[in-house]
């Protein structure tokens, strides 16, 4: 049992490690994207890029779910 409960808190901590630097770039990511806004507002094209924000906001929330998600599949 020792050897599973390793290998459980050694996935905990790279997860975490994962977590952490996706949002690093989730936070550049959505800075990008607000000056992306501000070009297309500038050059009045309206609401571009709404899909990519969604879709960005998406993959942070399942990325800092991953911990809770592999801690109940491995429980």
């Amino acid at each position: 049992m020792q050897g599973a409960d390793y290998a459980y808190a050694r996935l905990e901590q790279v997860l975490g490690w994962v977590a952490w630097i996706a949002c690093l770039i989730a936070v550049g990511r959505l800075i990008w994207l607000g000056g992306l806004f501000w070009q297309a507002k500038r050059g009045e094209h309206g609401d571009m890029g709404i899909e990519t924000l969604v879709a960005q906001l998406a993959g942070t929330v399942l990325v800092g779910s991953a911990g809770a998600i592999a801690g109940a599949l491995l429980s």
